[in-house]
């Protein structure tokens, strides 16, 4: 794990990100973002969490480099071997109140 050195909270070489839609970033987290994140070798998992309801979109690189894609719902559990982590979707949701879908 490298550390950004401006920034000592920050990894520059993730191998699971998470990110929270929004109505203002989704476009740009679905495509350039996801596309600059594609170009470290290390990460592995990028999962795409939904606002408005239990769902989530989980890309996971293979080892062929290409990537495969999950869709998660209310029940689903989400796997992580690249952190040995499985957590149920509705865990990631405790404590948290949905937005009105945009």
């Amino acid at each position: 794990m490298r550390r950004d050195p401006e920034f000592a909270d920050a990894i520059v070489n993730p191998r699971v990100v998470f990110e929270v839609l929004s109505d203002s970033t989704e476009a740009y987290d679905r495509g350039e973002k996801f596309a600059l994140y594609r170009q470290n070798e290390e990460l592995i998992d990028y999962i795409l969490i939904s606002p408005t309801r239990v769902y989530a979109e989980h890309y996971m690189r293979t080892d062929s480099n290409t990537w495969n894609l999950a869709f998660l719902g209310p029940g689903s559990m989400l796997r992580l071997p690249s952190i040995e982590c499985e957590i149920p979707l509705g865990t990631l949701y405790e404590g948290m109140e949905m937005l009105a879908p945009g």
